[in-house]
């Protein structure tokens, strides 16, 4: 291969993948679409976690929330659903919100 053939391949592409689950609207939900959404995400929290408990660091929505569980006294779940929740409720004003979209994401580490 060629080092313009690998670029090539590494060059982003401006098309979203067609995959078996690709919804045909945004609020298209059916069974496949959530299961998939809340394994990734449940995937997602339990490496979050893990990253959390083992004190090498932590993702950057979690330095946050794990400094507000450390002087409130919260577990990081809960601090975490609570700045997820305030994040969203300061979107309306701004009608920007993306309901499910924004909605599913401060949800995977409540469940610490």
């Amino acid at each position: 291969m060629t080092l313009r053939e690998i670029l090539s391949h590494l060059k982003p592409h401006r098309t979203v993948p067609v995959v078996p689950w690709t919804a045909t609207s945004r609020w298209d939900l059916s069974f496949i679409r959530v299961s998939i959404l809340f394994f990734g995400l449940a995937i997602f929290g339990l490496g979050d976690g893990l990253i959390i408990q083992s004190g090498l660091g932590n993702a950057p929505w979690s330095v946050l929330a794990q400094g507000i569980s450390l002087n409130s006294g919260l577990s990081i779940g809960t601090s975490t659903l609570i700045i997820g929740a305030l994040v969203l409720s300061l979107w309306i004003p701004l009608r920007a919100a993306r309901f499910w979209n924004a909605f599913k994401y401060p949800h995977h580490l409540s469940l610490h």
